[in-house]
C-alpha cells in the first residue's frame, strides 16, 4: 500500500496528513507489527464476549477486531487533533495507546438494567478508566446523578445517544490487550447504526435529515419508557393476582 492509495482510500485530505506529526514509515511500521499479533486480539474478543454473554441480563454481544487500515486512520486523526496520548507514536507503544483494538457492544432490552450489569462487570474486570456515561440532551438529574454515585462519569452527547463505555485489558499472551465495551439497550442501538448509515458520509451536515433523525432519537428514547412502564404493569398485574388469589 502506498500513501496516496491510503489517504484516498480513507477520505484524509492532504492538509490533515502533513500536520498531523506522523510519517509514512512509522505507519507502515505500526500496521506490519498489528498484523503479526492480531490473532490474539480475536482470541482475547471471543473471551471478553463469551463472558459478557453470561451476564444474564444481557440480550446479545457483538464484537470485532479494527481493521489495520482503520487503526492507520485513526491514528493519523487523533494526531492531527494534537490529542496528548497520541504524540510520539511508534510501533512499540501504539498498542498501549489506542484502547478500542478489540471492540464489544453489549445491548440489553430494559434501560434500568444498566446498573445491576456495571456492578457485574466491574465485579469481573477493574477498568482501566473512569467508565464514561453519555447521555442526550434533556435527560433526568436523578439518573445522571445514579451514574455518578456508581462511579461513572457523564457525558454529553452531541449526537444524542446514550450509552456506557468501558476500558478493560487481558492478557491472554506476553502482550496486554485493551478492550472497549459498551453498554447500551437494543433501541438505543437500533437508532445509533439507521443514524449512522444514513448521516454518514453524505449527509453529515444535511439539516433536514438531522432534524428527522434527531425525532428517530426520541422515540427511540420513547420505546425504552414504555419498555420499562410495560415491565412494571406487568409486575403490578402479577402481584396483585397473586394477592387476590389468597383471599
Amino acid at each position: 500500500m502506498k500513501l496516496e492509495e491510503f489517504l484516498e482510500r480513507n477520505r484524509i485530505p492532504q492538509e490533515r496528513w502533513e500536520n498531523c506529526g506522523l510519517n509514512w514509515q512509522q505507519l507502515t511500521e505500526i500496521a506490519a507489527d498489528y498484523e503479526t499479533w492480531k490473532t490474539s486480539l480475536f482470541s482475547s474478543a471471543q473471551l471478553f464476549a463469551t463472558s459478557i454473554q453470561n451476564i444474564p441480563l444481557i440480550h446479545s454481544v457483538r464484537w470485532r477486531v479494527k481493521d489495520t487500515e482503520h487503526l492507520l486512520e485513526k491514528l493519523v486523526r487523533k494526531s492531527y487533533a494534537k490529542e496528548e496520548k497520541y504524540a510520539s507514536l511508534d510501533a512499540q507503544n501504539y498498542a498501549t495507546t489506542v484502547t478500542d483494538l478489540v471492540g464489544l457492544r453489549a445491548l440489553h432490552l430494559f434501560k434500568e438494567d444498566w446498573k445491576k450489569i456495571h456492578e457485574i462487570l466491574i465485579k469481573d474486570w477493574t477498568p482501566i478508566e473512569t467508565p464514561v456515561a453519555y447521555y442526550r440532551e434533556g435527560d433526568p438529574e436523578d439518573l445522571l446523578s445514579d451514574y455518578r454515585s456508581n462511579g461513572l462519569e457523564t457525558k454529553e452527547h452531541r449526537a444524542g445517544y446514550r450509552s456506557i463505555h468501558y476500558v478493560f485489558e487481558s492478557k491472554p499472551q506476553n502482550r496486554i490487550i485493551k478492550a472497549e465495551v459498551q453498554i447500551r439497550t437494543i433501541f438505543e442501538e437500533g437508532w445509533s447504526e439507521i443514524d449512522h448509515q444514513i448521516r454518514y458520509p453524505n449527509f453529515s451536515n444535511n439539516e433536514v435529515v438531522a432534524y428527522f433523525l434527531t425525532i428517530f432519537n426520541r422515540l427511540a428514547g420513547s420505546a425504552d419508557e414504555m419498555g420499562s412502564f410495560a415491565r412494571s404493569l406487568a409486575a403490578a398485574l402479577q402481584a396483585h393476582r397473586l394477592e387476590t388469589a389468597t383471599l
